[in-house]
């Protein structure tokens, strides 16, 4: 067997690897979910979801492990816009310190 030969049986067994464990992270986290809502369905729980996402209005709403994180869509926008202007300024200015490097060295 060649090298070349040997290379790709082993890319070959990892991709099939990756596939497996991909699977067995599917099921793992199905079962979680199932499990979750049929205690809670049972018992009468509202609250204390595994994972789950709602959305009213503009509030999203994420489960994890119990615990609600609610983000307010405006406050993400707003955050996401000062981030893209301080980039933008941020850009802004290393440009223009390139541009005056690159005319003092010419």
């Amino acid at each position: 067997m060649s090298r070349m030969e040997a290379k790709k049986n082993e890319k070959k067994k990892r991709r099939k690897l990756r596939l497996v464990f991909s699977l067995i992270m599917v099921l793992l986290i199905s079962g979680l979910i199932a499990t979750d809502y049929a205690t809670r369905e049972m018992m009468a729980i509202v609250d204390g979801r595994v994972l789950g996402y709602t959305k009213n209005d503009n509030i999203h709403s994420f489960f994890l492990l119990g615990d609600v994180y609610d983000i307010d869509q405006k406050v993400m926008m707003d955050s996401i816009h000062n981030f893209l202007y301080q980039a933008r300024v941020y850009f802004i200015k290393s440009s223009n310190w390139i541009s005056k490097l690159i005319q003092n060295v010419g």
